[in-house]
């Protein structure tokens, strides 16, 4: 799903909010997660070969949710506060997809570890871009991808340089 902007800002009741579209930002949208998927529960049973698309686009914002609070944890070594409503709605969703309460905490365990291991293979990304909200409080898709762009390329030539000292230092017999 595209980016077209962040924020760390209040937005409404949250405090930083990421969205895809305009309407995102929209206030007084009356239905939260919790209600939908509620109401969604009963239709849930039987085959769900139908809707798998759905359920990995649920998979996938399940995903989006613990993202802000698993980056804070790893990067940060805290908790963030006001961040109940994630795992709120990442319950919620959870709770579509998985067939027991028991399942629905091992499936969110599970999701925390993904989540755990996409930010840690992007650290370079989540840091520069963390380190640019921190800095203009609001960013637009298109400069969250340039500054996605050059924190990969500085990791890239930084690996370059490393890969090229590691070889010189072999072929020198240093290491």
């Amino acid at each position: 799903m595209p980016v077209i902007g962040s924020t760390i800002n209040r937005v409404g009741d949250h405090i930083g909010c990421t969205w895809s579209n305009a309407s995102d930002l929209q206030p007084g949208a009356t239905d939260t997660a919790e209600t939908i998927c509620a109401a969604l529960t009963p239709l849930m049973s039987g085959d769900r070969s139908g809707i798998a698309a759905e359920l990995q686009g649920a998979h996938h914002h399940i995903l989006e949710l613990l993202g802000g609070v698993e980056a804070e944890r790893l990067f940060n070594d805290v908790m963030p506060c006001n961040t109940d409503h994630e795992l709120v709605e990442a319950r919620s969703i959870a709770g579509l997809i998985c067939r027991s309460p028991a399942s629905v905490t091992a499936y969110l365990q599970f999701c925390r570890i993904e989540v755990a291991a996409l930010l840690a293979q992007h650290r370079a990304s989540v840091q520069a871009v963390a380190d640019a909200l921190v800095e203009h409080g609001v960013l637009t898709g298109d400069q969250i991808d340039k500054i996605i762009v050059a924190a990969i390329s500085r990791e890239t030539f930084a690996n370059v340089i490393a890969d090229a000292a590691g070889c010189s230092a072999r072929e020198n017999g240093i290491i």
